[in-house]
């Protein structure tokens, strides 16, 4: 899978970012959640869909700064 292109506030870790915008970040990241189809974040990592996490974030910050 090609690699996405980060944007500028982006971390190449994409948990660095859920952990610099959530107090519950570590939580988070090992829930499963609805939104991934009942995986946790952590699996998404492992399973090299990070990309999915990536949207996710971005969609958050962007609907934060309308």
């Amino acid at each position: 899978m090609a690699k996405v292109s980060l944007l500028d506030f982006e971390h190449e870790d994409v948990c660095d970012d859920f952990r610099c915008s959530l107090s519950d970040a570590v939580e988070w990241l090992a829930t499963p959640n609805i939104i991934f189809a009942g995986k946790s974040p952590h699996q998404l990592i492992d399973s090299g869909e990070t990309y999915r996490l990536r949207q996710v974030f971005r969609s958050v910050v962007c609907s934060s700064m309308a």
